[in-house]
């Protein structure tokens, strides 16, 4: 028995990623995001075993989350405040550092 297949992980159909892209260079490029919007809170992600991801705080403690979308949960669990990824102040920061990565 294997995990279960999260809607937002790849399939493992390699049609759908472009030329030379591969399940592996694909869930890199997404920790690579996700860390870009974590950083800002004092979190950080990491692959494990490829089909998890390791949340830690930078305290000394870290978490399992066994999809993209269960950080959020994570992460409200290991900090003192609450974490909307839909608030609106949140989504303001992530758009102004996607349009600082993009003009660089």
């Amino acid at each position: 028995m294997g995990p279960e297949t999260h809607w937002s992980d790849a399939s493992g159909d390699l049609k759908q990623f472009g030329e030379g892209e591969t399940r592996l260079s694909h869930r890199s490029y997404q920790l690579q995001i996700l860390n870009s919007i974590l950083s800002q809170y004092g979190f950080t992600a990491s692959d494990w075993q490829g089909t998890s991801y390791l949340v830690s705080n930078g305290k000394g403690s870290t978490e399992i989350a066994p999809h993209v979308s269960a950080v959020w949960s994570v992460i409200d669990g290991m900090s003192k405040e609450s974490f909307d990824p839909l608030n609106k102040n949140f989504l303001k920061k992530i758009i102004s550092l996607n349009s600082k990565n993009e003009n660089e």
